[in-house]
């Protein structure tokens, strides 16, 4: 009869504190609509459209929010549903929300910008819409509305830092979970690594089925390539490629990142395609005065013509050298004048085989070299298929 009792008393126990109210807290800051705009200003500058605020999904992540401050140990993407604070709604945000649990009640989604699993997610293509909430320790931020829909006519490539990017952090802390810097090949698995690097795609397909690189590098003028491991592979990079750097990268430096690969890609008649991409760009850390910037994409090779497009930043029309090389000789130099932010050029193909386009501008108080080897260079090898700051 005791222990019967006591059983009662026990689920009487549970059911009360289920039917508390959640601890008393003050609203969102920053308030949902100020966060989102902050994540359009951000996707803007990489190059990927805005998201709309879902303030459903909001509610979702405030709810979820409410249950963390009830259960400040449970960081996990899920609510359990026996413990005080469950709702589904907030086991839904949990589950497709990237979260973050800053020290600064302030934050926002800067929290997500050094992690690149979070910061990919943020950024993806095809993310149409979005909640966000920001209390009781946590930042909650929803990533799983996607729209396939939301398609380019062709192959584009989204990098981050972006081109030209200034004041570029030198050092990532691996304080993410999980943890990218797990993935590094390095001699020092407790050290930071530096600023990870990442490059997303979208096309004309359904899906992208997987990314093979066949070479990628990380270089400032007249030093050595930095030692970087290549992580393409995993659902946490929606498709794109992470260079993360082994060491933390040097301040007052301006950076050559460059990629070259293959991305395969299913329509939405199950066909199967295969894209080659080949692309470059700069970027600088603190103390770097600001000069012109370029990103170089190989948008298409045919038989005969090398198709570019040129991203250019700079507030005049730059004059730049635009070289056509075979394993270091040049094939051909022209020199043309270019203008921002976008123009295209198209070059006749020499019949010697090109394993690498260079374009160097002038007029600019230190010159910006980038280079990226042609898509028709690089082997088509098919992939298989599929194959605390930030959390989860």
């Amino acid at each position: 009869m005791l222990r019967a009792s006591a059983r009662i008393a026990v689920v009487a126990m549970l059911a009360l504190a289920a039917a508390l109210p959640p601890p008393a807290g003050a609203a969102s800051s920053p308030a949902p609509d100020d966060a989102v705009g902050e994540l359009n200003a951000w996707r803007a500058a990489v190059g990927v459209g805005p998201v709309v605020h879902d303030e459903l999904l909001s509610r979702g992540c405030r709810k979820h929010a409410q249950y963390v401050g009830l259960n400040p140990t449970h960081r996990l993407h899920r609510e359990t549903a026996s413990v005080a604070g469950y709702t589904e709604a907030g086991d839904r945000a949990a589950r497709s929300s990237v979260l973050a649990f800053p020290r600064d009640p302030g934050y926002g989604i800067s929290a997500w910008e050094p992690a690149p699993y979070h910061r990919m997610a943020l950024l993806d293509p095809r993310l149409v819409a979005t909640g966000y909430w920001n209390e009781f320790g946590l930042t909650c931020m929803n990533v799983n509305a996607v729209d396939f829909g939301l398609r380019t006519p062709a192959l584009t490539a989204y990098t981050y830092p972006v081109a030209g990017q200034r004041d570029v952090g030198t050092t990532f802390w691996c304080q993410e979970v999980p943890n990218p810097c797990d993935v590094a090949r390095r001699s020092n698995a407790r050290a930071p690594t530096g600023t990870n690097i990442s490059v997303q795609f979208n096309g004309p397909w359904l899906r992208i089925d997987s990314v093979l690189v066949a070479a990628a590098s990380l270089a400032s003028s007249g030093r050595p390539p930095v030692d970087m491991t290549v992580q393409s592979a995993g659902t946490r990079l929606r498709g794109g490629i992470v260079l993360i750097p082994h060491r933390p990268l040097r301040a007052g430096r301006s950076y050559v990142a460059s990629a070259t690969g293959v991305v395969s890609a299913t329509a939405d008649d199950g066909t199967p395609s295969e894209h080659p991409f080949a692309l470059s760009w700069d970027f600088s850390t603190p103390g770097v005065e600001p000069a012109a910037s370029l990103k170089v994409l190989v948008e298409r090779v045919t038989a005969t013509r090398v198709h570019l497009r040129l991203d250019l930043q700079s507030t005049e029309a730059r004059e730049a050298r635009i070289s056509l090389l075979h394993k270091g000789a040049a094939l051909m130099r022209v020199t043309r004048q270019i203008s921002g932010p976008t123009q295209r050029i198209s070059l006749p193909r020499p019949n010697r085989r090109v394993t690498t386009v260079a374009v160097l501008l002038r007029g600019s108080p230190t010159q910006v070299g980038v280079a990226a080897r042609l898509a028709t260079d690089i082997k088509a090898v098919k992939a298989p298929a599929g194959a605390v700051v930030a959390w989860g």
